[in-house]
C-alpha cells in the first residue's frame, strides 16, 4: 500500500499498535529486537521518565517507551527525512502525547553535513543510513545534507534514559557529552565500529562510562548477522557491533 505523501509503506500490527513501515525484514528484525529481546530495558522508578531517543527510525522505540511509560517525556532524533515523516505518523496514528520529534541529526556540533544511504529505493534497509560514510555506503554511494546538533543542547537537567542507536557517530557524540554525562541515569547503546580501530573505539566509550559512574554489561553481535547481499562491503569495512548498557542501579532492568 501506500500512503498519502506518496511513500510506497506497508501496515503492521505490533502488540496492539498499527505502524507504517518501507522494509519488511528491517520492520521484522527491529520488532525481535526491541518488543521481545528487550534490548531498551532499563531501571526506572519514575512513572514519567525524561527519555532521549537518538536514531529513533519510524517509532518503533519510542512506542515501546511509551508502552512502558505512558507518561514518558521523550524528546526522538531522526535525521533521515523519509523515516522521519513515517515517525511523525506512527506516533501520531497510536496517540502518543509527549513525545517531541527532531528531523536532525546528532554529531559533536550544529550545521549540516553528509548524510549516506538507500534514499532512492523503494524499500530501503533505512535503519544503516548514517553520517559515516562507511556505514552509511553499505548498498550505495548516495547522500543527502541534514542538519546537525550536538547533543548536549538537550542535556539540561536529569535524564533517566538516554538511547543511542546513531550508524558510526557513538563516540564522537559521547565524548561531546562527557561533562553532562553525571545527569544519565541509564543509557543503552549500539555501538557500530570498522576495521582496525573498532575495539579501540569500543574500549574508550566503556571508560567514558565508567569513569561516569556507570555499571556496564556488553554483548556483542556476530557478523553473520549481516545478509549476504552485502558481503563487499562486510569485508571491505570489517564492521564490528556490540550492544552496551550502563546504569547507575544495581537492580535488574525490568522488562516491557
Amino acid at each position: 500500500m501506500s500512503g498519502e505523501s506518496g511513500l510506497r509503506t506497508h501496515s503492521a500490527q505490533v502488540h496492539g499498535l498499527t505502524f507504517r513501515y518501507r522494509n519488511a525484514p528491517e520492520f521484522d528484525l527491529l520488532v525481535r529486537e526491541i518488543f521481545e529481546g528487550g534490548e531498551y530495558d532499563f531501571p526506572c522508578d519514575s512513572v514519567e521518565p525524561v527519555i532521549l531517543d537518538c536514531g529513533s527510525h519510524i517509532g518503533l522505540s519510542v512506542a515501546w517507551f511509551k508502552r512502558r511509560f505512558p507518561e514518558a517525556r521523550i524528546t526522538a532524533f531522526e535525521p533521515d527525512p523519509k523515516n522521519f515523516e513515517l515517525l511523525q505518523a506512527n506516533v501520531a496514528g497510536n496517540r502518543f502525547e509527549g513525545v517531541e520529534l527532531l528531523n536532525v541529526a546528532l554529531a559533536s556540533e550544529r550545521g549540516t553535513a553528509r548524510f549516506y544511504g538507500q534514499f532512492k529505493a523503494d524499500e530501503p534497509m533505512a535503519s544503516s543510513h548514517s553520517l559515516k560514510e562507511d556505514w552509511g555506503t553499505q548498498r550505495t554511494k548516495s547522500w543527502i545534507l541534514v542538519p546537525t546538533v550536538p547533543l548536549g543542547d538537550y542535556i539540561t537537567g536529569p535524564v533517566d534514559y538516554l538511547k543511542l542507536d546513531i550508524e558510526g557517530m557513538e563516540l564522537e557524540v559521547l565524548r561531546s557529552i562527557a561533562s553532562r554525562l553525571h545527569l544519565v541515569k541509564a543509557l543503552g547503546l549500539e555501538f557500530h565500529g570498522t576495521g582496525s580501530t573498532a575495539e579501540r573505539d569500543e574500549e574508550e566509550i566503556l571508560g567514558l562510562l565508567r569513569v561516569s559512574g556507570f555499571q556496564v554489561e556488553i554483548s556483542r553481535k556476530a557478523r553473520d548477522i549481516f545478509p549476504a547481499e552485502i558481503d563487499g562491503w562486510v569485508s571491505r569495512v570489517q564492521p564490528y557491533m556490540s550492544v552496551i548498557k550502563a546504569s547507575r542501579s544495581a537492580r535488574p532492568a525490568a522488562s516491557g
